[in-house]
């Protein structure tokens, strides 16, 4: 099958939200976590992995408390940052790195 243009551009960042169903302050976190997708939408793909059914994954990236935001780009983890966030202080942090991210690129 052959793919379009639009099926293989991804983009440029990604946001690791490691979680678990047990975790207050991860549900807590949840509307933030989907308004900051719906504000990053095509800058920022955003994923949330359960530490419980990924172990691997919390391991792959060192995960020692939830919630966790992992930001990686090409292969390579730029950033992280441990414990809730509230949408000004997320959205400063991925700007800053966004900002950072564009003037690499030019």
């Amino acid at each position: 099958m052959k793919r379009t243009d639009t099926e293989t551009t991804s983009p440029p960042l990604t946001l690791l939200w490691f979680s678990a169903q047990w975790c207050g302050p991860c549900q807590q976190m949840a509307p933030v976590a989907e308004r900051v997708a719906e504000m990053y939408r095509d800058q920022v793909h955003l994923v949330k992995i359960d530490v419980d059914k990924h172990p691997h994954m919390a391991a792959e990236f060192n995960i020692r408390g939830v919630p966790t935001l992992v930001l990686t780009g090409e292969k390579q983890v730029i950033d992280r940052q441990v414990g809730a966030a509230h949408l000004p202080a997320l959205t400063q942090w991925l700007d800053q790195h966004l900002t950072a991210n564009t003037n690499e690129g030019s």
